[in-house]
């Protein structure tokens, strides 16, 4: 968080961006939840048994899955910065001074991503 703040100079800017980091921590213990579940993924296309096709099958917390938070983590925050950026340009440029105006900023730098 510390890194983040010294970057932008400013705590909400940095919180925005690490809530991110957050928002992927429980979508991926969500994931390992489901996954240990008899009913998720328990139906065919095609004939294909989609918890064959994707291997769903219940996981421990072993080190590779922690490997692969940490790179979840570092994805999710490398995201953040981009868009802060993007909008704190956008921001310093356009000026937005209504609420439609600010949306499109963020539109922009979704898509700009």
């Amino acid at each position: 968080f510390l890194i983040l703040y010294f970057q932008f100079g400013n705590a909400a800017t940095a919180l925005m961006v690490f809530s991110g980091v957050a928002v992927a921590w429980a979508g991926g213990f969500a994931m390992l939840w489901l996954y240990g579940q008899e009913w998720f993924l328990d139906f065919s296309v095609f004939g294909t048994q989609m918890r064959d096709l994707f291997h769903v099958r219940p996981l421990n917390l072993s080190v590779a899955v922690w490997v692969g938070f940490l790179a979840l983590f570092g994805i999710a925050s490398d995201n953040g910065v981009i868009v802060a950026t993007y909008l704190r340009q956008l921001f310093r440029e356009q000026k937005p001074a209504t609420v439609e105006a600010m949306r499109r900023a963020a539109l922009a730098a979704g898509v700009r991503r």
